[in-house]
């Protein structure tokens, strides 16, 4: 009899529970890819919160009109989850709306000029803004593009650029609102190009158009047997010295530490020429005078190696000279406390500065490279690399600076390599 009353409590029970899926078996249908069809009702019904045990067995479905908003904390991802405000935002976004005011109304090839940038979009979620620039013969100048928030969804920013041929043209300047790395909005459109003033053809002329070009000073030393190291340090004011060349053929020549804006901005630029070489001539376009003023450098060469006459050669700087003094005379002071006093001290200190000299004084050591070393014309970042060592190789020490070794190589040229490269 008792069997009989459990076998019909396990039916019944069977019967009203089995409509509904249990969590275990709702997780095992998503593992073997089955899905759930949950029934939407127009009706929101909900089971007495008093009766626990219909309450397990309640059907809960949503109304057709329900907001998003009310389910995204459950809804699964690895984001953040979104407040109500961001869901707000993102669905009320503007428009993005820019606004490009060009400095100019004509220009000269090589004359900077720049386009003032200002983006604006409504609405109070904070965005990354970027640049998307095409353009053909225009060349952008700055660095490094910033943004300066003026307002709550405005952005502006300026650009620099600079044409270097008559059918230069920019044919969209795009901005490109972002965050957290995906695309929000994007507008472009293209500015208003000045008027390109064409240059007199000048056989000399160095790619510069500036309020003025100032020659700092001009260095000369002996490369190799055949060649020279000419290092010209120059200044330009309101201009760009990036794209700085000469026009005559030498073995090598280029720009190095570019520093400053288009206010005021500086550079180093060498020239490896030949020996025979005496004089450099260039010109540059002055845009107050709207003429061309001419340089006529002579070359002089005042040392063996442009490094002396920089300081970028302890050994040959005056420093170098007075701590070569003051090790001397230490020297001389210990011998003599020996010969006068009997010092053990005294002599022992002396032999020690004596070795100390006699290593720092010798003409030359050497040292092994790591394959494909790059030499460098100069020990400074981003300087020119004139050659590089293929295989390991030993090469001579003529002195060094900071994180610089200057060595000779096999064919008499002289330049330097990072110490990180020495085996």
């Amino acid at each position: 009899m008792l069997k009989i009353i459990f076998s019909l409590v396990w039916v019944f029970a069977c019967a009203l529970l089995a409509n509904e899926q249990s969590i275990f078996e709702l997780m095992q249908g998503e593992q073997t890819g089955q899905k759930a069809n949950p029934q939407i009702n127009t009706n929101y019904k909900q089971s007495n919160p008093d009766n626990s045990s219909q309450s397990k067995s309640a059907n809960y479905s949503l109304p057709l009109n329900f907001d998003v908003s009310e389910i995204s904390g459950i809804l699964g991802t690895d984001e953040p989850e979104p407040t109500k405000d961001e869901l707000y935002q993102y669905s009320h976004l503007g428009d993005l709306d820019i606004t490009l005011s060009t400095s100019a109304q004509s220009v000269y090839v090589y004359e900077p000029f720049y386009i003032d940038v200002v983006a604006h979009m409504a609405g109070t979620t904070r965005l990354n803004p970027s640049l998307s620039i095409k353009s053909n013969g225009a060349k952008l100048i700055n660095k490094k593009i910033n943004f300066t928030e003026l307002a709550q969804g405005e952005y502006s920013t300026r650009l620099w650029f600079e044409l270097t041929s008559l059918d230069a043209s920019i044919d969209e300047i795009a901005v490109v609102m972002k965050r957290g790395g995906e695309l929000v909005k994007r507008s472009g459109k293209a500015p208003k190009m000045p008027a390109i003033t064409p240059l007199e053809p000048k056989d000399d002329f160095c790619n510069v158009v500036a309020d003025e070009l100032i020659i700092k000073s001009i260095k000369s030393s002996k490369f190799n047997e055949l060649n020279n190291l000419i290092l010209i340090k120059l200044e330009v004011r309101n201009g760009n010295l990036s794209e700085f060349s000469l026009p005559k053929k030498y073995q090598k020549q280029g720009i190095e530490n570019l520093k400053g804006d288009i206010s005021s901005m500086s550079a180093n630029y060498f020239i490896i020429s030949n020996q025979d070489e005496t004089n450099i001539k260039f010109s540059y376009f002055n845009a107050i005078s709207k003429s061309y003023k001419s340089f006529d450098l002579p070359i002089k060469i005042s040392g063996d190696n442009l490094s002396t006459q920089t300081n970028l050669n302890p050994k040959t700087s005056e420093l170098a000279t007075y701590k070569s003094i003051i090790i001397y005379a230490i020297t001389i002071v210990c011998l003599l406390s020996f010969v006068l006093w009997r010092s053990i001290y005294g002599l022992i200190l002396g032999i020690i500065f004596i070795v100390y000299a006699l290593y720092d004084a010798r003409p030359f050591s050497e040292v092994t490279v790591k394959p494909n070393t790059e030499i460098s014309i100069l020990p400074m970042e981003n300087s020119r690399i004139f050659y590089t060592i293929k295989n390991e190789k030993n090469l001579k020490i003529l002195g060094t600076y900071k994180n610089y070794t200057k060595v000779l190589l096999d064919d008499d040229k002289i330049g330097w390599i990072q110490n990180q490269r020495i085996k």
